[in-house]
């Protein structure tokens, strides 16, 4: 994998490398605009910061956010635990259900340079890579926040932002991907 992200490298086809250079908000909405973004792609640019390919470190976080209403109390258990064979479900096993449909799993990608201004959080859960089941118009895509978008942060302020809780992080760009 190392030689075709050097060999993607080496041809000026590292997607997120012409991302990072972008010094101009509008510039790379233009940009980001035109492309979309595949597996391969991210992941040779992941590989190249990895084998310093390019000035670029790279991070990664992957957890899962269960919303407040779904966790089990001792209530539940017990509940569960006298449950019978005939008789309705108890109300712990359909919140275990709906866990599936509704929690989040959440994957983020930050790089960043030796220059701590320079940044780059590239987040996403499962229903923003599938092609229809997600709130953005346009379909699949990862979220993208950097030095650019909020140029008041710095990377551990918006790498703590992703960590808690359930993220809401504003303003974030959206770029097409195709993940699937």
């Amino acid at each position: 994998m190392e030689a075709r992200a050097r060999s993607a490298y080496e041809n000026g086809q590292l997607i997120l490398e012409k991302i990072f250079l972008f010094d101009r908000l509008a510039d790379l909405r233009k940009y980001i605009d035109t492309i979309t973004i595949s597996k391969s792609e991210f992941s040779d640019s992941i590989i190249a910061c990895e084998a310093r390919l390019i000035p670029w470190l790279h991070e990664i976080s992957h957890r899962q956010f269960i919303p407040d209403h779904l966790h089990i109390s001792e209530k539940d258990r017990d509940e569960m635990s006298k449950a019978r064979v005939g008789q309705p479900l108890p109300k712990a096993f359909r919140k275990i259900m709906a866990t599936f449909e509704e929690r989040r799993l959440l994957v983020g990608h930050l790089f960043y340079h030796e220059d701590p201004e320079l940044w780059h959080l590239f987040y996403f859960d499962q229903r923003d890579t599938e092609a229809d089941r997600n709130h953005w118009k346009e379909g699949s895509h990862l979220h993208l926040i950097n030095c650019l978008t909020h140029p008041r942060s710095s990377a551990e302020e918006v790498w703590q932002d992703f960590h808690d809780g359930n993220p809401k992080m504003k303003g974030a760009l959206h770029v097409r991907c195709a993940f699937k």
